[in-house]
């Protein structure tokens, strides 16, 4: 698996889960009021809809921690999609320094 082509469709997938979340929210109030329900459910489908399709392109066996893999990066495209890439950095770094045992700002 080349980490580059997963570094490719990341931001693709996270740009089609706002998009899609954006539509659904316009659909009606109730979807909107729940926007942190349904984004996350639009991320891990899309997520494993792209991991069949690489499964599927590139001929590789599909098992299950390939999907496990899918729902955990569809958490992330989600949690990126909610909250923007900085956010994501700034957590990662305050978390890593937690476990480095660095003081946590």
């Amino acid at each position: 698996m080349n980490i580059l082509t997963i570094l490719m469709v990341l931001p693709l997938l996270v740009a089609l889960t706002n998009m899609i979340t954006n539509v659904i929210k316009g659909l009606c109030s109730v979807f909107a009021d729940h926007a942190k329900l349904v984004a996350p459910v639009v991320a891990v489908i899309l997520t494993l809809l792209a991991t069949a399709a690489y499964l599927e392109v590139f001929s590789v066996a599909s098992t299950w921690y390939w999907y496990a893999g899918g729902i955990v990066a569809g958490l992330v495209v989600a949690y990126v999609a909610m909250n923007g890439y900085d956010g994501l950095y700034e957590d990662l770094i305050k978390h890593l320094k937690g476990l480095a045992g660095g003081a946590a700002e």
